[in-house]
């Protein structure tokens, strides 16, 4: 029961952030998809809830959220990518697992436009590995390298420890 009260109150919470920021009706249905409830990890192997979080820059302040929700080899979840003074990318996740690997596709919002990335993810115990974005010279457009290693390094957290309005 309280759990239900705690997911219902970390629900209206959250849309009561997103109707005070004003985001145009677009955005507010990708983050509305976005909101979950405090997920637990199960002792399947095939099937987990799992939260990731990174926290980088010069003074700490660039934070990202990944919530993956794993069922055999079907992924999905949300990334939610907050870098200090820019522009946010809040979307969804969804894509295939084999063995600790995950190919996915990030529809976010950003900027007031939908736009999508290929993701690809490493799980090891307690992380989750991201391979780092390149950027085309002239059109300035993020791609996935197929040379690049895993390096960008999310830890994982308690689902319940996400900040209420941005998961």
């Amino acid at each position: 029961m309280a759990h239900r009260l705690k997911a219902a109150l970390l629900q209206t919470i959250t849309l009561f952030v997103i109707s005070a920021c004003n985001l145009s009706e677009k955005e507010n249905r990708i983050t509305a998809s976005t909101i979950r409830k405090a997920p637990t990890k199960t002792k399947a192997i095939n099937t987990a809830n799992l939260c990731f979080r990174q926290v980088t820059g010069r003074q700490n302040l660039d934070t990202a959220w990944i919530v993956l929700d794993i069922n055999e080899q079907q992924v999905t979840g949300s990334y939610i990518n907050l870098p200090f003074e820019k522009d946010a990318r809040r979307g969804t996740l969804n894509g295939t697992k084999k063995e600790k690997e995950i190919s996915a596709l990030w529809t976010f919002m950003q900027e007031g436009r939908l736009d999508s990335l290929p993701v690809q993810f490493r799980l090891t115990k307690n992380q989750l590995q991201q391979k780092p974005f390149s950027y085309d010279k002239n059109t300035g457009r993020a791609y996935l390298a197929d040379t690049t290693s895993y390096s960008v390094i999310f830890q994982e957290t308690n689902c319940a420890d996400l900040p209420e309005s941005d998961i």
